[in-house]
């Protein structure tokens, strides 16, 4: 059976994030700051407006990257579709 996307919840949540947060994991070691507003009510999908940086380095096709652009961004549309906007270089020497 499709996953279903829709929530069971009905909220209102502000997410503001300091300089202080830190992710680990599938290949990125960084820092995530910003603030979003997410939504939900039952039956519907999870929407957003905001964004959020990311900052550090990602790690893919064995290649060391150092991210010099960042940004995942909602316009109210679905939690689970940002639009990315996200460079990453290697630097040689």
């Amino acid at each position: 059976p499709e996953e279903s996307r829709t929530s069971p919840l009905d909220m209102d949540l502000t997410v503001s994030l300091g300089d202080k947060v830190k992710m680990t994991g599938f290949g990125l070691k960084g820092a995530l700051t910003g603030k979003m507003q997410v939504w939900a009510k039952p039956g519907r999908e999870m929407t957003a407006n905001g964004g959020l940086e990311v900052s550090g380095r990602y790690k893919a096709y064995g290649q060391d990257l150092t991210i010099t652009r960042g940004n995942l961004n909602w316009n109210y549309n679905a939690v689970s579709a940002p639009r990315i906007n996200i460079r990453a270089e290697r630097r040689i020497g």
